[in-house]
């Protein structure tokens, strides 16, 4: 099931950067802020955002946040 679910997304990133898998060792603050695209963080923004009745909000951000997968690979491209 996990192969199936993030299979095609890890492929996707081996795509945009084929070095993905060598390279220095990256700095902390990037690993966390690379985390925040886990599962876990993302169904607390979820739910956060649904306590405080903004369900409407939901779809733009997470369609924005996307966007962020990009600019680690840039920052990751660039720089390590």
């Amino acid at each position: 099931m996990y192969k199936t679910l993030y299979g095609l997304f890890d492929k996707a990133i081996y795509a945009l950067d084929t070095n993905a898998g060598t390279g220095k060792i990256f700095p902390k603050w990037l690993m966390t802020s690379i985390s925040t695209f886990g599962l876990g963080f993302q169904l607390l923004i979820i739910a956060v955002l649904l306590v405080l009745g903004l369900k409407a909000i939901i779809l733009p951000f997470f369609l924005g946040y996307t966007f962020m997968v990009f600019v680690f690979i840039g920052i990751r491209k660039v720089f390590y």
